[in-house]
């Protein structure tokens, strides 16, 4: 088993928050082929004026038995309002009706709290057999 190394990604208005996966499953395709994902750890923070996502994937080189061994992607869902998070449901239900293929390996979901938001995250590990081909 080779060394192992970390990749820490972070994003904190709500744009760069919506496309975190996009960069994370960017980096994964370009930088992962031959390692194997050990773990992954995803933070969320917040003040009264920004909410921040943090993720850290830790990986090594070489072939070893891991609950995220086989992950091809991550999908992060976020909302801070109200009204947000009464469709987030339907948002991930959405997703998961166009991604029918995917095979979930983990989920987390995160909440954290300022004085006057509420933000809640929902992060989906994923294999995705056709993203090899």
């Amino acid at each position: 088993m080779g060394d192992l190394k970390a990749k820490s990604f972070s994003a904190s208005s709500g744009g760069l928050r919506n496309s975190l996966d996009d960069y994370i499953v960017e980096w994964m395709s370009s930088n992962l082929q031959g390692s194997t994902i050990i773990d992954v750890v995803i933070v969320q923070s917040s003040n009264d004026s920004h909410h921040c996502i943090s993720a850290v994937i830790f990986y090594v080189e070489g072939g070893v038995r891991s609950k995220y061994g086989q992950m091809t992607g991550v999908k992060i869902f976020t909302c801070t309002r109200h009204h947000e998070k009464e469709q987030e449901g339907d948002k991930i239900t959405e997703w998961l009706r166009d991604n029918p293929d995917i095979q979930i390996l983990e989920k987390m979901v995160l909440q954290s709290s300022d004085i006057s938001h509420h933000c809640l995250t929902v992060a989906i590990f994923y294999h995705d057999p056709q993203a090899n081909q």
